[in-house]
């Protein structure tokens, strides 16, 4: 359903699991370009080949390895996103409006330890 909202615009899905891949996949088909942001260094360890093979394959997305959100701005909603490179701190600003965030069912929270209170 969301797929619609965003069709013929520049997307970003983050996370580098199967379901991030998958949603990557899918968006391509409807977005301008889809960006998958990706924590890690690679892949390999959680998406299948087949999978990959897709997503590098396919000129509508790119990936962004060791790369994280630094910022989503905008004032009544979201106008532009900033990806920072983790390996070189390069900030990276692109009039994005659509953000699909796949980290999975056990994210990476730990360091919201006393900070986030629910």
């Amino acid at each position: 359903m969301e797929s619609q909202l965003c069709s013929a615009e520049e997307v970003i899905v983050v996370g580098g699991g199967s379901s991030a891949g998958q949603a990557a996949v899918f968006l391509a088909q409807s977005a301008k370009h889809v960006h998958l942001l990706v924590r890690s260094g690679g892949l390999a360890e959680s998406m299948s080949n087949y999978l990959i093979r897709r997503i590098t394959e396919n000129p509508c997305i790119t990936l962004h390895l060791c790369s994280g959100l630094a910022a989503l701005e905008g004032t009544s909603c979201l106008e532009r996103v900033l990806r920072r490179d983790n390996r070189s701190g390069e900030l990276e600003a692109r009039a994005i409006r659509h953000v699909f965030v796949m980290t999975g069912a056990v994210p990476s929270t730990h360091w919201l330890s006393g900070v986030v209170l629910y």
